[in-house]
């Protein structure tokens, strides 16, 4: 007999405190990608293309840890549960990493530079897998009925954009009274730029322990340990594991358009304060509007996106939600005129309201989960969402040494006006060069042969055998 939970129905206060820690990972993981390169070019004095390299290797020594994370905690037995104690660990030590991370000794060389942020960032994003693999796996265990997934999944996401808010509103705050100093020499704005890093990192980190402590509480009594040891964990089993997932052709193809989208949203995410300072000449206060009306609008959408999945399932409306983004982000960046800021409001609001499609995907792996159990009988939730992570992170290695590299090629120069051909190409980087990834993202999943009525048929088959196995049956 499985061990998986079979609720129903969950009372809306877990579903808000599950979805909590989301808000803190989240303000850390939107702190990493629009400050953390400008910050090691701007500020450290790192050249683009270094950084870009050293954030790179980074991400992919993460991303081979994000299933090597869910393995574990798939056969974790300790009777706190087998996610939750997981959530804290990682949730304390993020916060101590990214604080470091954004605290950096004076080093001089390139090299010295280069070689701090690989090892600090490969610590931190260690953390950020100790946290994230469980509380996601666990979101896929809270209950088996699809709609209450979408909304439970619709809930996290919710938080996704608070906590996006939170992350980029913290240092873009700072910065923002930074700016307004006047008669400071460049030495002093830089230091000044340095402590409102530092700053930041701090309090953000402080919303990491916070958010991971709500939903570690509220969950309690939900998380259930692991009661069969199954295989002997090792290297042997780890990668025989990377096999097997990559056998279930459902998940294959939703992986491969996953990838493929997010490299067009991180390198959105790595050059988008290049591009709104550079190329449009906006204040950090002008950024700061741009972004929470981008992230506000994607919040409102959210109810919209979960009502068109339980009436049309979640293949449709997530196609056609990052189709159109990708093709709203292609024509639109390369042609906004320069300090003006309602242009990139008003696209801000547009794209926002397709990017929430986004809250149908991690839906969407429970649901193949499913269909992976019915299949080989065992319950792999952490294996699959580590493999989920494990996709993302190889997407922004790749995204950030794009943007880097790009950066450098295309003669961009820190603390200075760019000349018109550099300010066109960086917006030619932020928009055909993030839309198309969008769009081919979305002709990818278009493939995917998995239909609600499918997964309705595999839910129905699971119930059969969970009745025929349980002790009442025999």
């Amino acid at each position: 007999m499985t061990d998986r939970p079979y609720q129903e129905r969950l009372p809306r206060r877990i579903k808000i405190g599950y979805g909590t820690a989301e808000f803190g990972t989240v303000a850390v993981e939107f702190f990493l990608r629009l400050y953390l390169l400008i910050f090691y070019t701007d500020v450290v004095g790192l050249r683009a293309d270094l950084a870009g390299y050293a954030v790179a290797l980074a991400i992919i020594w993460d991303a081979i840890t994000d299933p090597l994370m869910g393995s574990i905690s798939d056969r974790t037995r300790s009777r706190f549960g087998k996610r939750r104690p997981y959530i804290v660990l990682g949730g304390i030590t993020l916060a101590i990493s990214i604080f470091v991370l954004f605290s950096p000794p004076h080093i001089h060389s390139q090299a010295g530079k280069f070689t701090f942020l690989l090892i600090s960032y490969i610590i931190l994003n260690t953390c950020y897998t100790i946290v994230c693999v469980p509380h996601v796996a666990l979101g896929g265990e809270l209950t088996f009925d699809r709609d209450e997934r979408t909304e439970l999944f619709g809930w996290k996401f919710l938080f996704f954009n608070l906590g996006g808010l939170f992350g980029s509103a913290v240092p873009g705050l700072l910065l923002a009274s930074v700016e307004t100093q006047k008669n400071l020499d460049p030495k002093a704005v830089i230091g000044l730029k340095e402590s409102a890093f530092s700053t930041s990192a701090y309090i953000v980190g402080a919303a990491m322990i916070a958010t991971a402590l709500i939903t570690v509480f509220t969950t309690r009594g939900l998380d259930h340990p692991a009661k069969e040891p199954g295989e002997p964990f090792g290297l042997v089993t780890y990668f025989k594991s990377w096999k097997t997932v990559m056998q279930n052709k459902l998940f294959a193809i939703l992986v491969s358009a996953y990838v493929v989208a997010t490299i067009g949203l991180s390198i959105n995410g790595a050059t988008a304060i290049y591009y709104y300072k550079y190329t449009l000449g906006l204040t950090e206060l002008q950024l700061q509007y741009v972004i929470v009306v981008f992230l506000l609008t994607i919040s409102f959408s959210i109810p919209l996106w979960i009502w068109a999945a339980q009436k049309y399932g979640k293949k449709w409306p997530g196609f056609w939600g990052v189709f159109i983004l990708g093709v709203i982000v292609t024509l639109s960046y390369p042609f906004l005129p320069a300090k003006q800021i309602s242009f990139p409001i008003s696209v801000a609001i547009i794209a926002g309201m397709f990017t929430g499609t986004v809250a149908l995907l991690d839906a969407l792996v429970a649901d193949i989960v499913d269909y992976d159990e019915l299949a080989t009988g065992e319950h792999r939730e952490g294996l699959y969402f580590g493999f989920w992570k494990l996709a993302s992170k190889i997407a922004r290695a790749i995204s950030v040494a794009i943007a880097g590299k790009a950066l450098t090629m295309i003669g961009f120069v820190p603390n200075q006006v760019q000349t018109p051909d550099v300010s066109w190409k960086i917006g030619l980087l932020f928009g055909p060069g993030v839309g198309l990834f969008f769009i081919f993202g979305a002709l990818i999943f278009m493939k995917m042969p998995y239909t609600n009525e499918d997964h309705h048929r595999v839910q129905e088959e699971l119930l059969k055998r969970k009745i025929q196995q349980s002790p009442e049956a025999s």
